[in-house]
C-alpha cells in the first residue's frame, strides 16, 4: 500500500520567568492569538502544541478564553499537547528530583486545562545528554524531538531523518523524532511553491514507503520575529499554507507525532551524543573559537560540502557555565538551594515544601543561564527574576531549618578548585571570593528578596566583529504589527524569484548607531569591594574604557581570610593581602586589611580598611573602592535613582547616568519598583565617581545596548609616611524603600 507523506507541525511557545508583561501581551497579539484563529478556520489542520509554564500561567490569568479554545481543539482531535519541565529548565543540569517534579507539574497542568495525557516532550533548547532517557521514561515520556544536528553527529545522513528512532539508557527506551533543517528552512521563509515542491519530492522519493517530515520550531517565529507579522498574516502566507495542505490530501497528510509512532515501526536504534541545535553549540564556545567555528561552517556550506558539517561539534551547553561565571553562579546557587529545600522538607510539611519547590523551579528557567542570538543572560530583569525565586525558596527553607545566627562555610561553591566564603543567615547571604580580591560576588537580601550584586561583566562576543567591521544596518525598534514604511508586495516577490526571507540568525542590524564605541571589556567580574590605587591623572572615563593603570596589585589578587564569631550572633571576616603599589618608579610594599563585620538581624556590612605602608618611603596615591550594583536601573528607569548626601541629584539622577561629586558623606542607589535601597556611608568624606556598566549584545531584533549594573567608586587621597597606617570605615546597608 502506498503511503502519504506524513507531516507533523510542532509549535513550542514560551516566555521566560521575569519577562515584562507587555512582552507577553505583544507576542500574544501578533503570534499566539493569530495561530489559534488559523487552526479554528481550518479544522482539517492537525498540529502539536507546547506552552511553557510561565506562558500558560499568563494565559490563564489574562486570556482564559484562549486556553478554553485550545482545549476545544484538543477535544476534537485537532491538537496534541506535549509536556516539558514546567518552567522550561535545561533538563540535564537538574537534580533528578527536580527533573521529575517539573515534568509531573506540567503533566498535571495539561490534564487539568486541556484534558489530555501527554506522551511527548519538548526538550528545552534541544539540550540532550545520553543519560536523559531513564529520567524521562520514569516521568512517562515516550518520545521527544531532536534537531537533525543530533542525528548527524550520531553518524546518520540527511536521508535518514524522515521517521523516528529508539534510544535507551539503562534499558529505559525513548523514541527520538528528527526535526530536519530542511523543513525549518522552508517554513515560513520560502515561497509556498517551493514548500510544495520540496514536500512532493520527499513523497516521491519514498516510493510508497511511510515517511515523516517534522517541523518543530518556536511559535514566536510566526509573527513575533522581525518582519514576519506583515508577511505571514497581513499578506496571507499562513492562510495559503493551510490551503496548500488542504488541496494536496491525495499525497500529503498532517499527523500528530504520537499517531505516526503508533502505526509505524522505528527506523532503528541510535545513541545520540551530548548536543543541542547547531547555533547553540556555536554560541557555547569561547568567543574566538565560536567565530572560527562559524567561519568553518560557512565555508563548508559555500563549497557545497554540507555532508561534512555533521562531523563538526561545537561546545556543550554546559560550557556556558565556564564562559560566563555569572551563569555558573545561577546553577551553583540553584543546587545549594535545592539541597536546603530537600533538607527542610520534613520540617516544612507538604504545602510549604511545594511552595518552596515552585520557587526553586522558577529559578531554574533556562533563559538567564545562557546567551546566543537572544538576550538571555544579558537581560538584567531575567537574571534578577532567577535570583528572586531562588532566594525566596531559600528563605522558606531557612525558616524551618535550625540556625542560631550567621553561618560561615568555606567551600568551593563555583567548582573552580578554589574555596569561596559563604556567610548565610536569616536576613542575608554574603558570598566572598578570597582568591579574587576578597570581593563580594553575591549579596542576597531575603526580606524582598533581591541580590544587589546581580551584575554582568563586559566580555568579547563573536558577533562583536560585525560591529567593528561595519557590517550592520541601523534599524530602530518598531512595533511588530506596524506595516513597513515602504509597502512590500510579497506575492510579486515570490513570483519574481524564490529567495528565502531572512531568518533571525541571518539578520545583521543594530537599534542605534555608535554601538562599536561601547565595546570595552572587563578583566574580572563586576563585584563589590574591589580596591584600586589610582594616579591623579586617572578619570572615571578611564575606568569605563579600561584605559588606566592600577598602581596596586590588589583588585583581583588573592587575600588570606579569617572568620571570628562575635557575642551578638554575628561575625567578622578579616581579609589580608601584603601587596605592592607602584606610585613612583618602584613598587612599594603595602599591607591592606579589609575587615567586614555583620550581624544576623540586619542587612548591613561594616567594612573597615586599614592600609599600612610597610615600605621605607613615603607613599602618595589615591585609594579607590569600586562596587557594582545590580539594581535594575536601565533605560532611564524613573523608579530607580541615586541619592547623594540624602538628596536626589537635580541632573543625571538615573542609575544608568554618570557623574562625580566631591567630599560626599553618603550615596544611595534606590529602586522603588522592587522596594530596595542600598546606601554606602563612608566614615571619612570621599569623592564619588558613578557610571553605568553597559554591554553590547545581540537579540532577535539586532544589536542593542544593555544596562547591566551601576558602578560606584569612592576615592580618598593617600599620603602615608614610611610605617604609617590609614583607616576608613564604610557602612553598606540594604533597607526597604518607603
Amino acid at each position: 500500500m502506498a503511503h502519504k507523506l506524513s507531516f507533523s507541525w510542532v509549535l513550542h511557545q514560551h516566555q521566560p520567568v521575569g519577562n515584562f508583561p507587555w512582552v507577553f501581551a505583544q507576542v500574544y497579539d501578533v503570534c499566539y492569538a493569530p495561530l489559534i484563529d488559523l487552526f479554528e478556520r481550518h479544522p482539517q489542520a492537525r498540529v502539536t502544541l507546547h506552552y511553557s509554564g510561565p506562558l500558560l500561567d499568563w494565559l490563564l490569568a489574562e486570556h482564559p478564553d484562549y486556553v478554553a479554545r485550545v482545549a476545544a481543539l484538543v477535544a476534537r482531535g485537532q491538537v496534541e499537547m506535549i509536556t516539558s519541565g514546567y518552567y522550561e529548565p535545561i533538563l540535564p543540569i537538574l537534580p533528578a528530583f527536580d527533573l521529575h517534579g517539573q515534568i509531573m507539574k506540567m503533566n498535571a497542568a495539561i490534564r487539568q486545562h486541556f484534558g489530555y495525557d501527554p506522551t511527548g516532550l519538548w526538550l528545552t533548547e534541544r539540550v540532550w545528554e545520553p543519560t536523559l532517557p531513564s529520567g524521562l521514561a520514569h516521568a512517562g515520556v515516550r518520545y521527544t524531538i531532536l534537531d537533525d544536528t543530533h542525528f548527524l553527529m550520531s553518524g546518520l545522513a540527511g536521508d535518514d531523518l524522515f521517521g523516528y528512532y529508539i534510544t535507551e539508557d539503562q534499558g529505559h527506551p525513548l523514541r527520538l523524532v528528527p526535526n530536519p533543517k530542511l523543513s525549518r528552512d522552508l517554513i515560513p521563509w520560502r515561497s509556498l511553491a517551493t514548500v510544495e515542491s520540496a514536500l512532493r519530492r520527499l513523497h516521491d522519493e519514498a516510493q510508497g514507503a511511510p515517511r515523516l517530515v517534522v517541523l518543530a520550531d518556536d511559535g514566536e517565529k510566526f509573527g513575533s520575529w522581525p518582519d514576519t507579522y506583515d508577511r505571514l498574516w497581513r499578506h496571507g502566507y499562513m492562510e495559503r499554507l493551510m490551503t496548500l495542505f488542504e488541496e494536496n490530501t491525495d499525497w500529503l497528510e498532517m499527523v500528530h507525532p504520537s499517531e505516526y509512532l503508533a502505526r509505524t515501526a522505528p527506523l532503528g536504534r541510535v545513541y545520540v551524543p551530548t548536543a543541542s541545535y547547531a547555533e547553540m553549540m556555536e554560541w557555547a564556545l569561547p568567543a574566538e573559537r565560536s567565530a572560527l567555528f562559524a567561519r568553518v561552517n560557512h565555508d563548508l556550506k559555500a563549497e557545497g560540502q554540507t555532508d561534512l558539517m555533521g562531523f563538526l561539534h561545537g561546545g556543550s551547553w554546559r560550557n556556558f557555565a565556564a564562559k560566563y561565571p555569572e551563569a555558573n553562579n545561577f546553577h551553583k546557587k540553584m543546587l545549594r538551594v535545592h539541597n536546603k529545600v530537600r533538607d527542610a522538607a520534613a520540617l516544612l510539611g507538604p504545602n510549604k515544601t511545594q511552595a518552596a519547590l515552585d520557587e526553586l523551579w522558577q529559578g531554574q528557567c533556562n533563559c538567564g543561564y545562557w546567551h546566543g542570538v537572544f538576550g538571555g543572560l544579558y537581560l538584567a530583569d531575567i537574571r534578577s527574576a532567577i535570583y528572586q525565586h531562588l532566594i525566596r525558596a531559600e528563605a522558606i527553607a531557612d525558616a524551618a531549618l535550625p540556625a542560631a545566627g550567621l553561618a560561615a562555610t568555606l567551600t568551593d561553591f563555583d567548582c573552580d578548585g578554589r574555596d569561596e566564603l559563604l556567610i548565610e543567615g536569616p536576613q542575608m547571604d554574603v558570598y566572598i571570593a578570597p582568591h579574587d580580591g576578597g570581593a563580594i560576588f553575591e549579596w542576597d537580601w531575603k526580606q524582598r528578596p533581591f541580590n544587589v550584586v546581580d551584575t554582568l561583566a563586559r566580555r568579547p562576543e563573536a558577533y562583536h566583529s560585525k560591529l567593528l567591521t561595519g557590517q550592520v544596518r541601523i534599524v530602530p525598534p518598531h512595533d511588530p504589527k506596524a506595516a513597513p514604511e515602504v509597502p512590500v508586495d510579497y506575492a510579486a516577490q515570490e513570483r519574481a524569484r524564490d529567495e528565502p526571507a531572512a531568518s533571525i540568525h541571518d539578520i545583521v542590524q543594530a537599534k542605534e548607531p555608535g554601538l562599536d564605541k561601547l565595546l570595552h571589556y572587563d578583566p574580572y567580574r563586576r563585584a563589590l569591594l574591589r580596591e584600586h590605587f589610582l594616579s591623579a591623572k586617572t578619570t572615571w572615563q578611564d575606568l569605563v574604557t579600561m584605559h588606566y593603570t592600577d598602581q596596586g596589585d590588589f583588585a583581583a589578587a588573592p587575600f588570606t581570610q579569617h572568620v571570628t564569631v562575635t557575642d551578638a550572633a554575628g561575625l567578622v571576616v578579616e581579609l589580608v593581602r601584603d601587596g605592592t603599589v607602584r606610585a613612583g618608579k618602584d613598587a612599594q610594599p603595602l599591607r591592606l586589611v579589609k575587615s567586614i563585620a555583620m550581624g544576623k538581624d540586619i542587612a548591613e556590612l561594616l567594612v573597615t580598611y586599614t592600609l599600612h605602608n610597610t615600605s621605607t618611603r613615603r607613599l602618595r596615591t589615591r585609594f579607590a573602592v569600586a562596587s557594582n550594583w545590580g539594581m535594575l536601573g536601565g533605560g532611564g528607569n524613573p523608579a530607580a535613582w541615586y541619592e547623594i548626601d540624602g538628596c536626589k541629584p537635580a541632573q543625571d539622577a538615573a542609575l544608568d547616568a554618570a557623574g562625580t561629586a566631591e567630599g560626599i558623606r553618603s550615596v544611595a542607589l534606590v529602586n522603588a519598583g522592587v522596594g530596595v535601597r542600598v546606601e554606602l556611608t563612608p566614615g571619612t568624606p570621599a569623592d564619588l565617581w558613578r557610571f553605568p556598566v553597559e554591554t553590547v549584545s545581540n537579540s532577535e531584533a539586532g544589536f542593542e545596548r544593555s544596562y547591566q549594573c551601576s558602578c560606584t567608586v569612592l576615592l580618598w587621597p593617600l599620603d602615608l609616611a614610611a610605617g604609617d597606617r590609614w583607616s576608613v570605615t564604610l557602612r553598606l546597608a540594604i533597607t526597604p524603600t518607603e
